[in-house]
């Protein structure tokens, strides 16, 4: 908790970043109604963890990011394995924009991350997934 507390840049007095309310929460009015989740000490750490891992974790290098994108496809279509990365059309069928996948992945690794693990643990519902957004 100290070591959280230090790299935000706060004592213990001061309110949670996740409890403090922004200009947002106070306009009921022009947005409508906002929901405040009181978090436990447990999910305030995870939150916390979890912003720290979005923010330090930059794209991943070419060599990740290849590995990562075959792995995809692999999951998605076990018929047409691929051994080496190519750019080609062949990315559009698995969602990206364009023929080479790492013009996509703009924000840090935690997404592509996660859309490994989605693979990696849930095989069978990611390909289907990527049948029925291809339908």
């Amino acid at each position: 908790e100290q070591e959280r507390l230090m790299e935000e840049g706060r004592s213990d007095e001061q309110p949670h970043i996740e409890d403090q309310k922004t200009w947002c929460d106070r306009c009921i009015v022009c947005l409508g109604p906002r929901y405040v989740i009181n978090l436990t000490d447990f999910e305030r750490d995870a939150v916390w963890h979890m912003r720290r891992h979005v923010v330090n974790n930059p794209k991943p290098d070419d060599a990740d990011l290849q590995k990562q994108v075959l792995l995809l496809w692999n999951t998605a279509f076990p018929d047409q394995k691929l051994e080496i990365f190519e750019k080609g059309q062949r990315w559009k069928k698995l969602g990206f924009q364009g023929t080479d996948p790492s013009t996509d992945v703009r924000t840090g690794s935690w997404p592509l991350e996660q859309l490994v693990a989605l693979a990696t643990h849930h095989p069978i519902e990611f390909q289907r997934m990527v049948q029925e957004a291809s339908d």
